[in-house]
This record gives structure tokens, C-alpha cells and sequence, in this order.
């Protein structure tokens, strides 16, 4: 089971309800958006924490504008206590960073014409993958997939794409 977390709530019910689900024996991902500091107390119940740049550098004090920078923010965020880091950074793809591995993964390369949605369909496609049992690094290719899908199209909602869509532009999941 996988529950996922954006700060568009209130911090207290964002913490209480990471804090209820870890404990449940979930898999907790927080995409910090609109980014806000957090507690240090909270971070141990974040299993995957999905930050942008910009969010990564407001957390982090780390300005984050590359892979390298990314991977030093995500380094950070592990010494409080997250497991997982996946920092995006827009057209410039995104990269993970566990205790054990680093990995830089590219973008998908599209003629993007509305990018308002796409970090929160990447979290989203990020935790179906996940909960359809791919491997991270599977999960993470197929967000990247669909979120290039949606910033080639108007809207937020409305560019979500389906996995039928997916799979007809990019492929085999």
C-alpha cells in the first residue's frame, strides 16, 4: 500500500496522516508542493519524498540546479531520516538518491505547451507504478512517461494521460 502527501493541506493533517499511515505499515510519499519547512521529526515517517528543484533548495538550503546539486539535496534529506529522494528537475529529468545508489534519469523529450500539472502527475504516476509492482527505477521512467505526456497538452486535469496513452507514444510500460 502506497498513501501519498502534498502540502496544499494544512502541515498538521499532512503530519498526522504520514504519521498514521507509516505507522499502518504504508509506503508514505510526500511531494513537498508548495514547499514549506518542515519539522525534523517529521522526516523519518517519509518513506519517498518527490521535491522539484526549487522545492529541494527551499527544504534543503541547498540550491539545486543539476544532477550533482540534486543528489547533494537528496543526501541531505536522507541524514533526516527519508528513505527514498526523487528530486525532478523539469527538462533537465530527475534523479534518485538512496543510502546505497544514486541515479541520474533523463527526461522524456517533448514539445511541452502547459508544465502547471506535470509534478503532480509524475507523483501520481510514480505511486500507481509502485502499487502496480514495478521496481522503483521502473516506476520512475513510466512517471517520467506520463508527466512529458501531460505538458504536451492544456490543462491539468484534463492532460493526465491514461496508460493506454502511455503505452502508444512510449511503449511497453
Amino acid at each position: 500500500m502506497i498513501v501519498g502527501f502534498q502540502l496544499e493541506n494544512s502541515l498538521d493533517v499532512v503530519s498526522y496522516g504520514l504519521r498514521k499511515a507509516y505507522a499502518a505499515g504504508a509506503v508514505t510519499l510526500l511531494d513537498p508542493a508548495p514547499a514549506q519547512p518542515l519539522p525534523d521529526e517529521l522526516y523519518p515517517y517519509i518513506s519517498i519524498l518527490k521535491p522539484n528543484e526549487h522545492e529541494a533548495a527551499i527544504l534543503s538550503g541547498i540550491p539545486v540546479t543539476d544532477a550533482e546539486s540534486a543528489e547533494k539535496a537528496g543526501k541531505w534529506f536522507l541524514e533526516k531520516g527519508v528513505r527514498t529522494v526523487i528530486i525532478t528537475l523539469g527538462s533537465k529529468g530527475a534523479v534518485l538518491v538512496e543510502k546505497e545508489r544514486q541515479v541520474f534519469f533523463p527526461s522524456m523529450q517533448v514539445e511541452a505547451v502547459d508544465t502547471t500539472g506535470a509534478g503532480d502527475c509524475f507523483s501520481g504516476a510514480l505511486m500507481a507504478g509502485l502499487s502496480q509492482g514495478m521496481e522503483l527505477e521502473d516506476a520512475i521512467r513510466f512517471a517520467h512517461k506520463a508527466a512529458a505526456i501531460s505538458t504536451t497538452r492544456l490543462g491539468v486535469i484534463e492532460a493526465l494521460p491514461s496508460q493506454e496513452q502511455i503505452k502508444e507514444l512510449w511503449g511497453e510500460l
